[in-house]
This record gives C-alpha cells, structure tokens and sequence, in this order.
C-alpha cells in the first residue's frame, strides 16, 4: 500500500474494529492463505474416495464428517 494514499474514515473505523477482535490472528492467517484475495474461490462439499480394497474414505468440508486420524 502506498503511504501517501488517504483512507476514508470508515475504511480506518473498520481496519481498527478488524485489528482489535479476539480472532484476529485467525483472520490474518486465512488471509495469509489466499494470498491476500478479496474474493478466494471457496470450494464446498465431499469426495468419497474408495480403495482397490474396498475401503471407504469420506472427504468433507463439513465439520462432522472429516476423516478420522490414522
């Protein structure tokens, strides 16, 4: 960002208010993630996967059907 640019009122309100919340470093770390986009394709939902075994494996981005440790 260029120094020399003015921020309007509400973007510095907004930047403060972003700044003081509790989950901050979550946020800057998921921006960190991609790539500082303002848009970032967000993918949704699940792969099942099924080895030549037969074993099945469910890949998900919901938070109740993740893959259970190995």
């Amino acid at each position: 960002m260029n120094p020399l640019i003015e921020l309007a009122p509400p973007v510095v309100e907004e930047i403060i208010h972003r700044a003081a919340r509790p989950d901050f470093d979550r946020w800057s770390e998921q921006l960190q993630h991609c790539g500082h986009c303002s848009r970032p394709v967000r993918l949704r939902g699940r792969v099942v996967h099924q080895s030549a075994t037969g074993q099945r494996t469910t890949y998900s981005t919901d938070a109740g059907c993740r893959p259970p440790p190995p």
